[in-house]
């Protein structure tokens, strides 16, 4: 009989990584999403594999001048050379991996609790919109989420097992993820709290080659800051003497998690509950006045999402709660372990910026697979399975058309690749630089760094580089206009001001979007 089951869970599995593949690889070229993190960090890698420029910093944090560890663009380099340089390429090597979490959970969920607590585990993930959006783009804090159930998974086997590899392991793996995103340092109170407290006596040698590992993995950064003057270590420092406390606020944060179940389960975009499910009017009106708001979850593409107010969060952590308490002498241990996750993670992070944003909140991201895993395998095992049938195959078919609801880039790469190769046979050896008047106020940048890309690394011409002093020394300048309404001989932007142009030489229009060639 045992067998049998294994049979039909393994066919479930397939069906849900069926689902995931094909919700994250659905049309991924048509609505490839190539801002300005995507095409600075392309560039960056391009520059690594063709110009052999080694670098010893990664992406920026909020923090200002401070950086991540390298490893991710040395992660992504192979990638972008067997796709010849084209970045979608990225896209697709993110949503594999996002598949891979998928899979993934199903497993840790089932060592946790047992069958068949993974597979709801999986299938929750697989159709979540956010975790979805999440993996069709190339992003460095996209893959926290991954990372970081492997880290907990990995102190797990650590505490279950107490053999030192795992602390090894879990350590390599905390090292790695920190070139992805800060956010994986809420994490640390876990392996602590694993060490001194669970496992309590860890060998001295292992220990040390636990540390040597993680330091081997963040050495690049100690190395850049050693060269530096110490000036990453400066920054740190003066970023929270500045904020003297400002930074704390447990409400925003405690909201934050609370919402976070509600977020990754069902995320709709902005108009959809409204206009398109019959309970839209009770719902909305019933908490119209606070409860209810708007905000650009979906972090990549910052298409807005409905959130909601954090009652789904306070109802699925009680239930979970009370259904522990019937479990509690079966699982205590493991539900142990999610909670330092979850508490632990809330305290560090109230030293997160005051401009917060949900993806902050990444190393938090598999709790809510997890533990709505859990409480459908105990609803399960009781009757009405016809009726959870019934809710999951509802939960998939909303969530499935929510995923599938992708708006193509404005503009799209195309069009990007297209003015690309406008500039590029326009320019012969003449100094010259690139600039952009977006169409969309949340754009801040202008020195057209997608552009810069396929210039560079597509028809190999080289602009200067976008500080004030690149923009003085160009001879020319080519002014993107995506219809954000600037003047372009005067526009307010310190790309153009840098340049000080006297005259437009030339122009171009395609597909709605207007190139200028500028001189002084």
């Amino acid at each position: 009989m045992k067998r049998r089951e294994n049979k039909f869970e393994l066919f479930f599995l397939f069906l849900i990584l069926l689902i995931a593949s094909f919700l994250r690889l659905y049309r991924l070229k048509d609505f490839q999403f190539f801002t300005y993190d995507q095409a600075r960090d392309a560039l960056i890698i391009k520059r690594i594999i063709i110009d052999k420029k080694i670098t010893l910093v990664g992406p920026t944090v909020l923090i200002p001048g401070v950086f991540l560890p390298p490893f991710y663009y040395y992660l992504m380099a192979p990638i972008l050379v067997l796709g010849r340089l084209d970045p979608l390429v990225l896209d697709y090597f993110t949503a594999l991996l996002g598949i891979g979490f998928v899979g993934f959970i199903w497993y840790a969920v089932n060592r946790f609790f047992g069958r068949p607590a993974g597979i709801f585990s999986a299938f929750f993930l697989a159709v979540s919109p956010i975790m979805v959006d999440l993996s069709r783009r190339a992003w460095n804090p996209n893959l926290i989420p991954f990372l970081s159930l492997i880290f907990v998974f990995l102190v797990y086997l650590f505490i279950q097992s107490k053999n030192p590899r795992y602390l090894i392991f879990s350590l390599g793996i905390l090292g790695l993820a920190l070139s992805f995103h800060l956010s994986i340092i809420c994490l640390f109170p876990l392996l602590l709290w694993a060490i001194i407290l669970k496992v309590k006596r860890v060998g001295l040698r292992q220990f040390f080659f636990a540390l040597v590992l993680f330091l081997a993995l963040v050495s690049p950064l100690l190395l850049f800051d050693f060269r530096h003057n110490f000036v990453l270590a400066k920054n740190i420092i003066a970023f929270f003497g500045k904020t003297k406390g400002d930074n704390f606020n447990l409400t925003r944060l405690t909201n934050g998690f609370l919402r976070l179940p509600g977020m990754l389960f069902l995320s709709l975009p902005f108009g959809f509950f409204q206009k398109k499910l019959i309970i839209s009017y009770f719902v909305v009106n019933l908490f119209k006045k606070s409860d209810l708001i708007y905000a650009p979850v979906s972090i990549v593409s910052h298409s807005p999402q409905f959130i909601y107010y954090p009652f789904w969060g306070i109802i699925s952590f009680w239930l979970t709660i009370f259904l522990f308490l019937k479990k509690i002498r079966k699982y205590q241990q493991i539900f142990q372990l999610l909670l330092v996750w979850l508490f632990s993670g809330l305290v560090v992070s109230l030293f997160y910026p005051a401009d917060f944003h949900f993806y902050f909140l990444d190393f938090a991201f598999p709790l809510p697979f997890i533990f709505l895993g859990f409480i459908f395998k105990e609803l399960w095992q009781t009757k009405g399975k016809l009726v959870i049938l019934s809710i999951l195959t509802f939960i998939g078919i909303v969530n499935g058309y929510l995923s599938l609801a992708q708006e193509p880039a404005d503009p799209t790469v195309k069009t990007v690749i297209s003015v690309s190769r406008i500039i590029a046979e326009d320019v012969g050896d003449e100094l010259f630089n690139l600039a952009v008047s977006h169409r969309y106020s949340d754009r801040w940048d202008r020195n057209a760094v997608e552009y810069r890309y396929f210039v560079e690394s597509y028809f190999k011409k080289f602009p200067l580089d976008d500080s004030p002093l690149g923009y003085t020394q160009a001879e020319y300048l080519y002014f993107i206009d995506e219809g954000g309404g600037q003047e372009v001989l005067n526009a307010k932007i310190m790309e153009v001001q840098a340049f000080s142009p006297k005259k437009i030489i030339n122009n171009w229009e395609i597909e709605g979007l207007k190139i200028y060639k500028l001189s002084k």
